[in-house]
């Protein structure tokens, strides 16, 4: 997140008030499953990928946070 210069706060930000667009996936290694939340915040298009145990869990990992337009 460092090097992309996304702040944990843009992270809640879009964990708090992103939207999933795309359907989650289950990583076949960890067993996880792996949501993409996704928000235009403070002028950017951000993502943020986030593991969870079930679709139940109440905590989860970040994974990777994405600058979307960068990726263009």
């Amino acid at each position: 997140m460092k090097e992309r210069q996304i702040t944990r706060m843009l992270v809640f930000d879009v964990l708090q008030r992103g939207l999933i667009k795309r359907e989650p996936e289950i990583d076949v290694v960890t067993g996880y499953l792996k949501c993409r939340m996704e928000r235009f915040v403070a002028g950017r298009e951000l993502a943020i990928v986030v593991a969870v145990e079930s679709d139940s869990a109440t905590r989860g990992v970040v994974v990777t946070a994405i600058d979307i337009r960068r990726m263009k």
